[in-house]
């Protein structure tokens, strides 16, 4: 079930940036949806493992991001301060099987790539602890996904919560850089939240629904239709202006 909604929510950020050129860039969509998915996997596991193994390190984590490099998924934790190091690595496969997952508390600079990430990620922080443009719900928490891929860097910005059974599609930001890491645009990608529950009822029956959620668009309001947890998702233009 975790990775069925972490693929419906990384197709459901991910769509509206195509706009209405989706059908051309389809193929391109869907691979930068696959490695955020694919990000936020190593992140979600790797969190496990880190507060589990590296209590030590814990007490100087700064933050964390994950970055794809070939078939393996890499999630980073770094200490604090203004020039953080790494604390430590994990490594996952495609499996993303926490047993077979490979890390260490190998202290080290950042690579040049992983420089990267860090910076794209602390300007984004940055902003959103700025910008009121970025809003957060009740027991809900944004998290930030660096992504840089086909010569683009990007940070997404995801709403998530820690309760039990619940999803939260909708609330999602994007952030563009330069080549030199300089802030180019901000924008909300959708103009709704919504909170899904999922898993069983207290008879045990599976909690289905489906869930309209409202993108923003220069000229259009483009709806998506999101039916949980199957992850059919349905889109059309209503036309109406915002």
């Amino acid at each position: 079930m975790r990775k069925l909604f972490f693929a419906l929510l990384m197709c459901a950020t991910i769509t509206v940036t195509a706009q209405d050129d989706l059908d051309p860039r389809k193929d391109s969509v869907l691979k930068e949806a696959d490695r955020l998915y694919r990000s936020e996997m190593a992140s979600w596991y790797g969190s496990d493992i880190f507060i589990e193994t590296y209590k030590e390190e814990a007490k100087n984590f700064g933050g964390y991001f994950s970055y794809v490099e070939g078939d393996d998924a890499k999630c980073i934790f770094y200490s604090r301060g203004d020039n953080p190091q790494v604390l430590a690595t994990i490594i996952f496969d495609k499996t993303y099987d926490v047993k077979t997952a490979k890390s260490n508390n190998n202290y080290r600079d950042f690579t040049p790539l992983e420089k990267e990430y860090y910076t794209i990620r602390h300007a984004a922080a940055l902003e959103v602890r700025k910008d009121t443009l970025f809003k957060t719900y009740k027991n809900t928490r944004l998290n930030l996904v660096p992504l840089i891929y086909e010569g683009q860097k990007k940070v997404y910005i995801l709403t998530g919560t820690g309760e039990t059974g619940l999803v939260v599609f909708g609330n999602d930001y994007l952030i563009t850089f330069d080549k030199d890491s300089h802030i180019t645009s901000k924008k909300q990608l959708h103009l709704n939240a919504l909170f899904a529950n999922y898993g069983n009822d207290s008879d045990g029956n599976l909690i289905t629904g489906e869930y309209t959620i409202m993108h923003l668009k220069p000229a259009t309001l483009l709806r998506q239709q999101i039916s949980a947890p199957s992850g059919c998702m349905k889109r059309w233009h209503d036309g109406a202006a915002i």
